[in-house]
């Protein structure tokens, strides 16, 4: 907002606080209308034309914005009423019309006012009459009308440009990978279409020419923020962190939002294993925003990875602190607590994060290892059924669980639950393809317990007899 249009806005407010009248012409209460118009304040733009109508009767552009604003706001059958008394020959009437009779249901009459509006086409019109359409009508409707558009305006850049992003928005980035070519082939040198066109690549995972688009975009407009940032993702995504770490630095170079440049620094150096140059940017983080629980977090990891567990502890207590809604950091200070063999808090830690996420079967399972490391085995077999119940082929849970009936003599579920995992057993030795080593390892392992179970419970039988 500029110094005059702030004055005039700050001016409008201090009348109604004031409950005074002032004057304002036409075209001041146009622009106070359009600064509440960007914030989405379309109530308060409505009542600002109100007023200026009050000053300014059937002023035309007045009664344009307020039938606009009416539309915004859902009042359909009160801009209808507006409508003979708007200037039937410009272009922000006929939208206004045809936005209307979307509105109404009355589709036919709707594309009828667009057609009309085809041999005297401009691109400004072509992509209001888009915005419109997307309330409306399917996509494959608001892609014929923009095709029908290029057939008028052949070329052109901007129409051109809607259609890719609309394209990549759906996820058919091959179309527009084409069309932001097709753009790049007349002017090479449009710093935004390389940026969207690496962004397409991106989201197609081709990191290589996203980074190659990134890298002409940056030779045209060096040092642009977001298109470092975007390389960086790229080479962070594909796994090249000495790479990403240099585009990080950067972009931290631009002084563009340092928090988030800290951020993703740390971040690899993280995947580096340069956890003492993690921390140092975290820090410098964390002076930004000290109240961020995922850098408090990301601290607490870094200093439990270089062993400095009271450290570890402190942040993730200031986290908990600011938010107790925060599974990561119960489940990691429960791993610590399990490591320092307290397994009664570290319990509770783990059950307060349970109860962020009920249906997580490895806190379940977690849950149940406490309960037998307390010699709580009959509480340890609920938790286990529990996992069982919301993931039934997961071999570790059949096998902890099957124990458990063992250890608290429900030999009639443990022959039960022993036929399950034999058949299951079988019939995953009976296809391994596609398995790796370690889940092949897995299940010769699972073979093995098997044999071992089977004689257990030959034993109890036996014994019962």
């Amino acid at each position: 907002m500029n110094k005059s249009l702030d004055q005039l806005v700050r001016k409008y407010e201090e009348m109604i606080g004031q409950e005074k009248s002032i004057y304002f012409d036409a075209d001041q209460i146009e622009a106070i209308a359009f600064s509440f118009e960007s914030k989405e304040d379309f109530k308060e733009a409505l009542n600002v034309v109100n007023y200026g109508l009050q000053l300014h009767p059937a002023n035309p552009s007045l009664l344009l914005c307020k039938a606009k604003y009416l539309l915004f706001l859902d009042y359909i059958d009160a801009a209808g009423e507006l409508l003979p008394l708007l200037p039937d020959d410009s272009e922000e009437a006929t939208l206004i019309h045809i936005e209307y009779q979307f509105a109404q249901g009355n589709f036919k009459l709707g594309f009828d006012r667009i057609n009309q509006q085809m041999d005297s086409l401009s691109w400004e019109f072509a992509l209001d009459v888009i915005n419109i359409l997307w309330s409306y009508v399917t996509y494959d409707e608001i892609i014929s009308f923009i095709l029908s558009s290029l057939k008028k305006l052949p070329d052109n850049p901007q129409l051109l440009g809607e259609l890719a992003a609309i394209y990549q928005d759906n996820g058919e980035e091959d179309q527009a990978i084409r069309i932001y070519n097709q753009l790049l082939d007349r002017d090479p040198y449009q710093v935004e279409i390389w940026r969207e066109l690496a962004k397409t690549y991106s989201l197609k995972k081709d990191y290589e020419k996203a980074i190659e688009a990134c890298d002409f975009a940056l030779a045209i407009q060096e040092g642009t923020p977001e298109i470092l940032c975007l390389k960086g993702y790229c080479q962070y995504d594909m796994g090249n962190f000495a790479g990403a770490l240099n585009s990080f630095k950067e972009y931290e170079a631009t002084g563009d939002d340092l928090n988030r440049s800290y951020e993703y620094i740390s971040d690899c150096y993280i995947k580096m294993e340069q956890i003492a140059e993690a921390i140092a940017y975290l820090n410098k983080a964390l002076t930004l925003k000290p109240d961020n629980q995922y850098l408090l977090y990301q601290l607490a990891y870094c200093y439990q990875d270089m062993g400095n567990t009271p450290m570890a502890k402190e942040f993730l207590h200031k986290g908990l602190a600011l938010n107790e809604e925060q599974l990561e950091c119960h489940a990691m200070l429960g791993e610590i607590l399990v490591q320092e063999d307290n397994y009664e808090e570290a319990f509770q830690a783990y059950h307060r994060a349970l109860l962020l996420e009920p249906e997580n079967v490895e806190l379940l399972a977690t849950l149940g290892d406490l309960c037998e490391r307390l010699d709580q085995m009959e509480n340890a077999v609920i938790y286990y059924e529990q996992a069982h119940e919301i993931k039934k082929y997961d071999i570790k849970i059949l096998f902890r669980l099957l124990l458990g009936y063992y250890a608290t003599n429900q030999s009639d579920k443990a022959a039960t639950l022993s036929d399950e995992i034999i058949a299951l057993t079988d019939q995953i030795e009976s296809d391994s393809s596609g398995l790796t080593e370690e889940e092949k390892r897995e299940i010769e392992d699972a073979s093995a317990m098997v044999d071992t179970i089977k004689k257990l419970l030959q034993e109890i039988i036996e014994n019962k007899n």
